[in-house]
């Protein structure tokens, strides 16, 4: 630890542009085979999946001793959230 830097400073969670994203298949087939198609260089067809951002990319400090709250509607990506930072 740096002179300026002192335990109480230190965040005890520190998130820096963190973001998920999922690809969402048509169907199983397709998953299966993308990369078998990319190995290949065969065109990959967009419209056998598509790509679901669950969290844009945030920053979060939290200090010790602070608490949070995480509040939305389903699917907002609070248990996602929670699963990056554990």
């Amino acid at each position: 630890m740096s002179p300026e830097t002192t335990p109480s400073s230190v965040p005890a969670v520190d998130l820096r542009d963190v973001s998920k994203v999922y690809s969402i298949w048509k169907n199983p087939a397709s998953q299966l085979l993308t990369p078998f198609k990319r190995k290949l260089g065969l065109p990959h067809d967009p419209r056998d999946g598509r790509q679901f951002t669950a969290i844009k990319p945030l920053n979060l400090a939290i200090s010790p001793g602070e608490c949070l709250g995480i509040i939305g509607r389903n699917g907002a990506g609070k248990s996602t959230l929670l699963q990056i930072i554990a």
